[in-house]
């Protein structure tokens, strides 16, 4: 039985997350580009449409569309995590509350 079709599906779905959870994170953070400010997670969304037509074309649209769907949910439940951990009170002697707030606070849903 060979499983390099299924481990290069797996790989390629998990760049897809990567990418998209990446990118929401660091979308937070703007930068220069030139002379235009952009957010930084310009920088690897991109990369999803990639690993989305490869694996399309490769596995088939059915493949592809299961990988967004399990991205979409990824996301959301990256959004949840980072919510309900923001809200968690915090030791007194940690003094990162604050910008844990100011930074993951905004990450995009």
């Amino acid at each position: 039985m060979n499983n390099r079709p299924n481990l290069a599906l797996l790989a390629l779905g998990m760049l897809f997350m990567a990418c998209l959870l990446g990118s929401n994170i660091i979308a937070v953070k703007l930068i220069n580009f030139g002379s235009w400010v952009i957010s930084a997670g310009i920088l690897m969304y991109p990369l999803t449409f990639l690993f989305t037509d490869t694996i399309s074309e490769i596995f088939g649209r059915r493949q592809a569309t299961f990988v967004v769907w399990f991205g979409f949910f990824g996301n959301v439940l990256l959004v949840v995590v980072i919510y309900f951990a923001g809200i968690i009170p915090a030791p007194v002697f940690w003094e990162g509350q604050e910008a844990y707030n100011t930074i993951l606070g905004a990450v995009p849903v």
